[in-house]
């Protein structure tokens, strides 16, 4: 089989395994700390939702850059900031600018993907939580959606 054809083959199970694949990589969000979803929606590109008071986690999947993104969202006043899950991790001292770089082209790097990110939501969940989750989203350049 070519290179190509088992590239779109592959891209397919990728995208067609994400939604549960993030639901079993981000459960921990509704099972430990009480956030809803997860909700989906593929608007401009597939995405998975997970949210609870004041914070929100959207993991979307980027096939024409290869990608998993996470979005983090926090309620400020009259709007959300909402910020790169990377920017936000590197800003709260848990790792490097550069750890979320890794491409996802099958079912192994999408788990991996998944994984890793879970890991650092993880960690990072309960700092934005608290009251200097706001001051840790703007140190992270989190733009202000208004409305």
């Amino acid at each position: 089989m070519s290179e190509a054809v088992l590239s779109k083959r592959t891209l397919r199970d990728v995208f067609k395994h994400f939604p549960a694949e993030t639901e079993r990589a981000l459960r921990f969000l509704v099972d430990d700390y009480e956030l809803n979803g997860p909700e989906y929606t593929d608007i401009v590109l597939p995405a998975i939702a997970f949210m609870g008071s004041g914070v929100r986690y959207r993991v979307m999947l980027d096939l024409s850059d290869q990608v998993v993104l996470v979005h983090v969202e926090i309620d400020a006043g009259s709007g959300t900031l909402v910020a790169h899950l990377e920017d936000v991790v590197v800003k709260a001292g848990l790792a490097k600018p550069g750890i979320m770089s890794d491409r996802v082209h099958n079912l192994s790097t999408l788990h991996r993907a998944l994984d890793s990110r879970a890991a650092y939501i993880r960690s990072l969940h309960p700092l934005l939580v608290g009251g200097a989750a706001i001051e840790l989203m703007r140190k992270a350049g989190a733009r202000e959606r208004r409305g």
